[in-house]
C-alpha cells in the first residue's frame, strides 16, 4: 500500500467505518466487540446470536497479534457459550484464507462452497456437568 503512514492509517480507518456501517445496517442485532490487548484496540469480533443458529459475522485481528492465542480464546469462549445453550455456529471463510485450518481445528466443518467462500458450521457439543456431593 503506497503513501505515508498517515495516509495508510486514514484508508484503514475509512475501510473499518464502511465495513462497520454495512454490518450495522444488515445485521443490526449483532454483538460487536472490539478486541483489546494492553488497552490497545487490536481487532474486532462480531457475532449474531440467532434463535436457532449463531453466525460469526466478522473476526479480525491486526497482523502483529495473530498466532498468539487470542483467536483461540475468543472461539473457546464463544463455543462454550453456544454449547451451553445448544446452538450451532455458522461462518463464511474465503477459499484462500489461512484461517480455514483454524476453524477446522475449532470443530467447524465445511458445509458447502458459496461463491468464493466455504460455508462452515459447528454443531453444539454435549456440555459436561460435574456434580460434587
Amino acid at each position: 500500500m503506497a503513501g505515508t503512514d498517515e495516509q495508510r492509517l486514514a484508508l484503514l480507518e475509512n475501510q473499518f467505518q464502511l465495513q462497520d456501517f454495512h454490518f450495522r445496517k444488515f445485521f443490526p442485532d449483532t454483538d460487536r466487540r472490539i478486541v483489546t490487548s494492553g488497552g490497545q484496540a487490536i481487532g474486532r469480533f462480531y457475532l449474531l446470536r440467532g434463535p436457532d443458529i449463531w453466525t460469526v459475522i466478522d473476526i479480525s485481528l491486526a497482523p502483529p497479534f495473530t498466532g498468539q492465542g487470542i483467536g483461540d480464546a475468543l472461539f473457546d469462549e464463544m463455543t462454550a457459550e453456544a454449547d451451553s445453550v445448544g446452538r450451532a455456529i455458522m461462518l463464511h471463510c474465503s477459499l484462500t484464507n489461512r484461517a480455514h485450518n483454524f476453524y477446522l481445528r475449532k470443530g467447524f466443518a465445511d458445509v458447502r462452497i458459496e461463491g468464493g467462500d466455504y460455508v462452515m458450521e459447528r454443531q453444539p457439543q454435549a456440555v459436561r456437568t460435574l456434580f460434587v456431593s
